[in-house]
């Protein structure tokens, strides 16, 4: 049976290694928002300090992740919310002309938001 994906914004299980006296490795892998997945990896004097450090840095590659101001979109996240957050992102691309994002807007607002506005993203 195939193993379930890592869900977008978690890390999976933290491995620990001793590589040398008092030189210790924890590793990991995150899937980000945009379902890409990293490998991060820390290392400490002792296996509980390396894991201490590595969620450190899995913490903050969460919170760089959301700190773009858009939020990260969830199966429970409503299409109306990632309509807005697409407007947005298409509005800070440069090569995007304004009677282009009128078109879009209108598209979305007049046939996308009133039959599926409302519906979640795993619906």
């Amino acid at each position: 049976m195939a193993r379930v994906p890592l869900e977008p914004g978690r890390w999976g299980g933290i491995t620990r290694q001793e590589l040398a006296p008092n030189v210790w490795r924890a590793r990991a892998t995150y899937r980000d928002f945009a379902g890409v997945v990293h490998k991060y990896e820390a290392r400490g004097a002792s296996g509980a300090e390396a894991q201490r450090r590595l969620e450190d840095k899995l913490h903050r590659a969460v919170t760089d992740a959301t700190s773009d101001g858009l939020m990260p979109i969830a199966p429970d996240t409503r299409m109306n919310a990632v309509f807005d957050q697409w407007v947005t992102e298409k509005q800070a691309e440069a090569q995007v002309v304004p009677q282009s994002m009128e078109k879009y807007v209108g598209v979305i607002d007049r046939d996308l938001r009133p039959a599926l506005g409302q519906l979640r993203v795993r619906e």
